[in-house]
């Protein structure tokens, strides 16, 4: 069904509904993630002491992280050395396919 009209572009379609869930599924997770590798700080940001100290649990959605180090840095981290969350998941997409995503 092809909505017409000045609010067709506001609704999701019963073809895109699909990849909504699966988009909302792979963000769920990433979210996930992030959260229990910052830990208690609520800063919601990564330092690489973070990242370094829960990688493995990343390692369950990415696939393996055989240079904990060098993964960090290619989610470019800021000036201070943290990652925000828009960073984690651009490098989380670009690092893999993730499997659980496809389920």
């Amino acid at each position: 069904v092809k909505l017409k009209g000045k609010h067709a572009v506001d609704y999701v379609n019963r073809c895109e509904f699909r990849l909504l869930l699966k988009y909302l599924w792979e963000y769920f997770l990433l979210y996930n993630a992030f959260q229990a590798i910052e830990g208690d700080s609520d800063d919601n940001r990564l330092s690489q002491n973070e990242f370094l100290a829960h990688y493995k649990e990343v390692e369950q959605i990415v696939g393996p992280i055989s240079n904990p180090e060098e993964e960090f840095q290619s989610m470019n981290p800021g000036v201070h050395g943290h990652v925000l969350f828009s960073d984690f998941c651009s490098w989380a997409h670009k690092r893999s396919d993730v499997a659980q995503f496809d389920d």
